[in-house]
């Protein structure tokens, strides 16, 4: 197993499994994205949202994550915030989220969302998570927000969903 790090030793989240052989990596036999979040994913122990910062991570992760997009993980909030602008500001983008998988309980907080588009071909899927994927759950959260300038396909929580989906107790 290798796990990749910055000079600091803050963790980057990638894991690879491999073999190697002769100090050199023969074999790459598959990747996990982790988390780098308070817990540890799982239904008893979910990652932790406690503010924008923790919400930017997760964002950040889901980016990286384009096999599995949280897929059996579970996530929890712990505090009202607003969503961070993850997008370019040369693009005059506020906030573009990810596809989402996993489970994601609000336990009764906030989030603000605030996107400000130009109605151009790249003000598509809007949301909080701009496609809510097969098995994703969201609960127990409030939404306020404040979307405009979108062009085609935009929603306070989702754009769009596929599969399985379940929504309960969102405002």
């Amino acid at each position: 197993i290798v796990k990749a790090s910055l000079a600091d030793g803050t963790p980057l989240g990638t894991v690879l499994l491999a073999t190697v052989s002769h100090a050199m990596v023969h074999s790459v036999l598959g990747t996990q994205i982790k988390y780098p979040l308070s817990g540890s994913g799982t239904q008893n122990d979910p990652y932790l949202i406690k503010n924008k910062d923790n919400f930017d991570m997760l964002l950040s992760t889901l980016a990286r994550d384009k096999n599995s997009h949280g897929y059996g993980l579970y996530f929890k909030q712990t505090a009202n915030f607003e969503a961070p602008a993850v997008s370019n500001v040369i693009d005059g983008r506020l906030y573009a989220g990810f596809e989402f998988a996993g489970h994601y309980d609000g336990d009764n907080h906030s989030i603000t969302l605030l996107y400000q588009g130009g109605g151009e071909d790249k003000d598509n899927q809007v949301g909080l998570f701009p496609k809510l994927l097969d098995n994703a759950m969201v609960e127990n959260l409030t939404i306020t927000s404040i979307v405009y300038g979108v062009k085609n396909c935009g929603g306070v929580l989702a754009a769009e969903s596929s599969g399985h989906v379940a929504i309960n107790n969102v405002h």
